[in-house]
């Protein structure tokens, strides 16, 4: 890449943890030289060696939600076709910093 990027962004908590740690291996310093954010917030993401910045999925509600729509279509219930938005938010800890200018 012609510049390093500033943060990365990752699909899920755990390929999270595996940038952190190749990152580790490389010796660049977290949150200093590059932020890193997973999504999920699973349980263990406040107890890592960086605590990592994250988004929380609210993992009880789409359960439930999931199940109520299965259990609809189980029994035969005409239910429309609906997008579902459920609340996500940011968990800032402490694996992001400001970029440097």
């Amino acid at each position: 890449m012609p510049q390093k990027p500033t943060a990365i962004l990752c699909f899920n908590d755990m390929i999270a943890y595996g940038v952190m740690h190749a990152l580790r291996q490389r010796a660049v310093a977290i949150p200093k030289e590059i932020s890193v954010v997973g999504f999920d917030d699973i349980f263990f993401s406040h107890l890592t060696g960086v605590p990592l910045t994250t988004i929380h999925q609210p993992m009880r509600e789409i359960g439930s939600t999931a199940v109520g729509i299965l259990l609809d279509k189980i029994n035969n219930k005409k239910r429309k076709i609906e997008n579902i938005k459920l609340p996500a938010h940011l968990v800032v800890r402490s694996s992001t910093s400001r970029p440097n200018q």
